[in-house]
């Protein structure tokens, strides 16, 4: 299915790895290049953060290997970050002088929604976030220039999208 760009509208894959910290980036990346290819740069560096952050919790508190799903569809991008660790992500505020703990408070700043559930099937939890697309109409902008004291901007509207719940996931 494509849009009127050619972009494929609707697409997911999932990434599995090791509990191997350098391995983050493959998954960074992966999911970057997949919204570029896609159509989606705006959303690349936002998700390209927040996967790193929940991928690397994953790894860091379960010391498993941790599968990621990324699922684009009606607009919205869905990425769910499963590991086996059975301590459920807590977020609390970090001291100035700590290098870590700040990754939670990234994915409740930038995602749309987020969350974290126990799996369905076997072990461990599945922590989740959204993002939305911006309606491209909206994105546009037009040549002409505002005239004196038209520098307001109309906000975004926001549509009735319908698409899976990661949070009722089939993963895991």
């Amino acid at each position: 299915m494509s849009d009127d760009n050619g972009n494929q509208t609707d697409w997911s894959y999932d990434v599995r790895i090791d509990a191997q910290p350098w391995m983050v980036g493959l998954v960074r990346n992966s999911l970057g290049a997949a919204l570029r290819r896609h159509g989606r740069p705006e959303l690349a560096d936002t998700a390209s953060l927040l996967v790193s952050e929940v991928t690397s919790n994953g790894i860091l508190h379960s010391g498993m290997p941790v599968t990621m799903r990324a699922q684009w569809q009606g607009g919205r991008l869905w990425v769910v970050v499963h590991d086996e660790g059975p301590e459920f992500p807590a977020q609390q505020p970090p001291r100035a002088d700590e290098e870590h703990g700040r990754g939670l408070l990234l994915v409740d700043g930038f995602a749309t929604s987020w969350g974290v559930r126990p799996c369905t099937k076997g072990a461990g939890k599945v922590v989740w976030f959204e993002l939305r697309a911006a309606r491209r109409e909206e994105e546009r902008t037009t040549t002409c220039r505002p005239g004196p004291g038209a520098n307001r901007r109309r906000p975004a509207r926001r549509g009735g999208l319908s698409g899976p719940d990661p949070r009722t996931s089939s993963m895991r």
